[in-house]
């Protein structure tokens, strides 16, 4: 979490996963609210898994302190108002114990939308009514999921201090157009030089290997049109990868397929800059940022309806919508309407929406609203 200094309170701002520490989006939402804060992060150090947020977060001139000494640091700030910014509701059920009477509670809400309809309404019917004397401002990362939380409105009156401010994305992906874009450095790719055949159709997915990014789908979703000039990148690592590795063999694709593992993000962008498609199989995104980097490359996406997909992509226009459980056919269609029909795609009029000043300034603009509430 997050310490930010400005004025007569500060803000505490939860800066890990409940399962896998600090992750890189929420890592980025401190470095780039730090422009405008001062920062204290505060870490799970039971779950944390890897220290280059940490240290990110030390070379930016960033506090860290382990959230076992939370508490007593909330001791120390005496009157001091406080607001905690959670990200999501373990961070919240944490923050309304330690909140006093003068603090403030902001919540982002990364994922909601995900959860199955049948078992929606209770969930978010127990969430909402248990929290919401408690939260001041409800922050969405897409319209969709802020829609979607609230759907029971007509049960249970829907909060007005809810607003939804897209997560940012770096500057170089906004400002490059695709044929500016130099090829990254061999170091960039774990060592492992990739080079690009010229004439060839180059089809992208950034996705950690895990069931829930579906990879063994996308293989047999395009095992056809895998052959000759067309080639499937697929950037990332994971528990699946060898497994998916052996699955391309099995498939007869392995010369059609390439495995980058993970890479930098400078490496991402030197190779979406060379896509002619990037597509996202996914059954879930917490936002999408495998959605929103190639979107704003101007890339033609195929994607099932996940994240903030629905607020990017337009059909026959820069890409394609499916439905999480469409057939590998359909997928394999749009793909290939994409992938002749759909290369001057410009998406130059929202870029804007999704850089990390804009969310940065949204934060600020929230953090001060919040606390001249009443």
């Amino acid at each position: 979490m997050v310490l930010a200094k400005q004025g007569n309170f500060s803000i505490v701002f939860f800066l890990y996963d409940k399962s896998i520490g600090i992750t890189e989006h929420i890592c980025n939402m401190a470095l780039n609210l730090n422009s405008l804060t001062e920062i204290i992060a505060v870490y799970d150090k039971r779950i944390e898994k890897t220290d280059k947020y940490l240290y990110k977060l030390k070379t930016a001139g960033i506090q860290v302190i382990d959230i076992s000494f939370l508490e007593h640091f909330i001791k120390l700030q005496a009157g001091r108002k406080l607001i905690f910014h959670c990200q999501g509701f373990l961070h919240l059920k944490i923050a309304s114990k330690l909140k006093r009477s003068h603090d403030k509670i902001v919540i982002t809400v990364h994922a909601y939308r995900h959860y199955w309809r049948f078992w929606k309404f209770p969930l978010t019917l127990y969430l909402y009514s248990r929290y919401k004397s408690a939260v001041d401002i409800w922050h969405f990362l897409c319209g969709k999921s802020q829609k979607e939380f609230f759907w029971f409105r007509k049960f249970a009156k829907k909060p007005g201090k809810a607003f939804v401010f897209p997560l940012g994305v770096e500057d170089e992906f906004i400002n490059s157009h695709s044929d500016q874009v130099k090829c990254c450095d061999i170091d960039d790719i774990d060592g492992e030089g990739i080079s690009f055949n010229n004439g060839e159709k180059r089809i992208v997915y950034i996705a950690d290997f895990n069931h829930v990014k579906r990879h063994k789908l996308l293989l047999r979703s395009l095992k056809n049109i895998l052959k000759n000039d067309t080639v499937l990148y697929l950037l990332g690592d994971g528990p699946l990868i060898g497994e998916c590795l052996e699955y391309t063999k099995r498939l007869g694709i392995q010369n059609n397929v390439v495995f980058t593992g993970r890479v930098s993000r400078d490496a991402v962008r030197s190779i979406l800059s060379k896509a002619s498609v990037a597509v996202v199989p996914s059954r879930s995104e917490t936002f999408g940022w495998c959605l929103l980097e190639p979107f704003c490359m101007d890339k033609p996406i195929v994607t099932t309806n996940v994240g903030i997909a629905d607020s990017l992509v337009q059909d026959f226009r820069n890409g394609f919508i499916l439905d999480v459980n469409c057939k590998e056919e359909e997928f394999c269609d749009k793909v290939k309407y994409a992938l002749e029909h759909l290369q001057n795609v410009d998406n130059s009029s929202m870029k804007n929406l999704y850089n990390w000043q804009t969310f940065s300034s949204n934060m600020k603009q929230c953090y001060d609203y919040v606390m001249d509430m009443r």
